[in-house]
């Protein structure tokens, strides 16, 4: 009789045994197996759902504040895009509050798109045209809102300001910008209904509208604040370093908010932010493109007081005559102090050397506009402006234009207080005062008369009168006399005062900066347009696409590291399932173990008839071989299901609880 017969007939006639054993190697296959396919599943998953939100979004680069679009079509153009990039999409992109008008339920934390036709050819899909006030809804935004179609929406998007709202002129008392659209349809997440640049786990709550009408609402026509980047066919892998050269090489001064004004007056250049004050990167590389071009360069710092009064009594300042309301004071460096008063930089220097090597000072805040006082410790912003010997306090200098000398009738030597709201995050808008000494009185004329000292406040520098001025921060029209709206119409923005720009600093810098513009002279060997053109190109040399507010994101590639986790999904279930698989390992061994011992007789039958120990292993070894076969087989359909079965308790059971919690 051959082997092979005796192994089917063995199988056949110990056939209970046999099956009891095939069903514990089944159980531990399917157990191994399933965990291993769940986890490669889920990783799949996770992999397809950031990939169909990103469609063919490779990279996204965003920025502080709002820029040209036209910048999409320059990065494209630019020779060095096309072997690692394909096409490009300008859209704005912010996160708002949606609310259904009729029900008035509210979904927060909302994904808001501002897209036109080009992001669905950007994705190569059809074209989802969207009327002024139409809205396309992600299913889950839908579902939380209980939306119908043509239900209406009240949409509140945040306002991206060039002026951070942690300064004394950015915008605080507005919460959003408000618009009422009516909900076209729900998008559903294979047509990009859940599209997002945002790496979450949940479901994603979007909302599309469209580009032009949010651009007319925030009042940023032919402004963006995000662009897609698509890959290319064949990308060099290098993209990550070379984007950042590209986007360095297409940027301008313009895109970033900057501003480089030619004063003829002056001959000199004079570099601006939109938002009023110039961080320290920028700054930073101001400095070294001067240098570059060997331009000397001077730091200027001018800042809003709510008063310029004569007197010790603080009450003076909101209530004495002797006091010029809302003035313009602008710190600078010790040099330019110098040129603008007249006297010698020796002598404006003795000035300002005590203050720094004063003792600590004093200083008294009262909260704006009708709290109760409050007293400041010493060491805080703005409190250590005095200055002297331990016996002796000598206020800070302060040199004032002959306007105010006459206004107020004072000379040098006069003590005088200057009042201003500051903006602090932990105590909102405060109302606080400095002590200074006149160190000289500046005729209204040259350099002294210079309004582009100030660079453009919002709500201030563009009105006919103080009046009409409308900044974010309170006015008190009652204290507008008739000589300060005659010195407006004919001065506008000249400063009525200067100090040194180290106590302007102190007094008023933020984390946002500290300069309010920066000045180059010009050499004499070029003209002011050719100075400014090299000085623009120096400038965009030294900084870098993060110091101008931008930054890169290449979502794909963060996007699929993300999905993999750093939980393998297959050894966790697989730990989940451990017990079973030693208790199904376990019941296979006694199984075949018990087989082994009900066949004694026919192991003992073999040896009578003359059949080898070694031939006998091998018959046991290839029944063992046999059963492990039939029960792999068996075990990975059971595989299937036991992934099918967890994989729809993730998407319903779980789910659910998931969203519930």
């Amino acid at each position: 009789m051959r082997l092979r017969r005796v192994i089917i007939r063995s199988l056949v006639h110990y056939w209970p045994t046999q099956l009891a054993i095939i069903g514990g190697v089944a159980v531990s296959v399917a157990t191994l197996a399933g965990a291993l396919l769940v986890g490669d599943s889920v990783r799949s998953s996770l992999r397809a759902l950031v990939l169909e939100r990103l469609g063919n979004t490779h990279t996204a680069v965003t920025a502080a504040m709002p820029f040209p679009e036209d910048l999409a079509r320059r990065l494209q153009a630019h020779p060095g895009f096309t072997p690692d990039f394909g096409d490009v999409c300008p859209l704005m992109v912010g996160e708002g509050a949606v609310v259904h008008a009729g029900t008035q339920r509210l979904a927060s934390r909302v994904q808001i798109y501002g897209v036109d036709e080009r992001f669905w050819a950007f994705h190569g899909r059809p074209s989802e045209p969207l009327d002024r006030r139409s809205a396309l809804l992600s299913p889950e935004l839908a579902r939380e809102l209980d939306w119908k179609k043509g239900d209406s929406l009240l949409v509140t998007l945040q306002q991206q300001a060039a002026t951070p709202a942690e300064t004394l002129h950015g915008r605080r008392d507005s919460s959003g910008t408000t618009l009422r659209v009516r909900g076209s349809r729900v998008l559903q997440p294979e047509n990009l209904g859940e599209f997002s640049i945002l790496q979450r786990g949940a479901a994603v709550r979007t909302l599309f509208l469209p580009l032009a009408e949010i651009q007319r609402a925030m009042e940023q026509e032919g402004q963006v604040n995000a662009l897609l980047l698509s890959a290319s066919e064949n990308p060099s892998g290098d993209d990550g370093n070379r984007l950042p050269r590209i986007l360095r090489e297409t940027l301008n001064p313009d895109d970033a908010g900057l501003r480089i004004r030619a004063l003829e007056h002056c001959s000199c250049l004079s570099l601006e932010h939109q938002g009023g004050l110039l961080d320290e990167p920028v700054v930073a590389a101001a400095r070294r493109a001067g240098a570059a071009l060997k331009l000397e360069s001077q730091s200027v710092f001018s800042y809003v007081v709510n008063s310029i009064a004569y007197g010790e009594q603080s009450n003076s300042i909101a209530h004495g005559e002797q006091s010029v309301p809302y003035s313009l004071v602008t710190g600078l460096e010790p040099d330019h102090l110098a040129a603008i008063s007249g006297q010698d930089a020796s002598e404006v220097v003795s000035s300002i050397i005590p203050t720094s090597s004063a003792s600590a000072g004093r200083a008294t805040t009262r909260v704006a506009p009708t709290e109760e006082k409050v007293a400041v410790d010493a060491g805080q912003r703005g409190d250590s402006i005095r200055s002297g010997s331990p016996g002796e306090e000598s206020p800070a200098p302060l040199w004032i234009n002959d306007w105010t000398s006459r206004d107020l009738g004072i000379g040098p030597g006069t003590p005088v207080k200057l009042e201003y709201f500051l903006w602090d995050y932990r105590r909102g808008l405060s109302t606080q005062t400095a002590d200074f000494r006149v160190a000289g009185v500046i005729p209204l004329a040259g350099a002294a008369a210079d309004r582009d000292l100030v660079p453009e406040f919002e709500g201030i520098s563009q009105t006919d009168s103080i009046s009409h001025w409308d900044p974010p921060f309170p006015v008190d029209l009652s204290r507008i006399r008739h000589q300060d709206e005659d010195y407006w119409e004919r001065y506008r923005t000249t400063p009525k005062a200067f100090l040194p720009l180290d106590i302007a600093r102190k007094l008023w810098g933020s984390r946002f900066g500290d300069v309010t513009s920066l000045r180059f002279g010009k050499p004499d060997q070029l003209t002011l347009d050719e100075t400014r053109d090299r000085f623009r190109e120096s400038l965009l040399a030294n900084l870098t696409p993060e110091a101008m507010g931008f930054s890169l994101h290449p979502v794909r590639v963060t996007g699929i590291e993300a999905s993999r986790g750093s939980t393998d999904f297959g050894e966790y279930f697989l730990y989940f399932s451990f017990f079973l698989v030693v208790s199904a390992l376990l019941l296979t061994v006694l199984f075949f173990k018990l087989s082994l011992e009900q066949r004694l007789r026919q192991v003992g039958l073999f040896k009578a008839l003359g059949i080898s120990e070694p031939l006998i292993r091998r018959l046991f070894a290839a029944e063992g071989l046999v059963l492990a076969f039939a029960g792999s087989l068996v075990g990975l359909a059971g595989a299937a299901a036991y992934g099918w079965l967890m994989m729809w308790g993730l998407r319903t059971r779980w789910s659910s609880r998931a969203a519930r919690s």
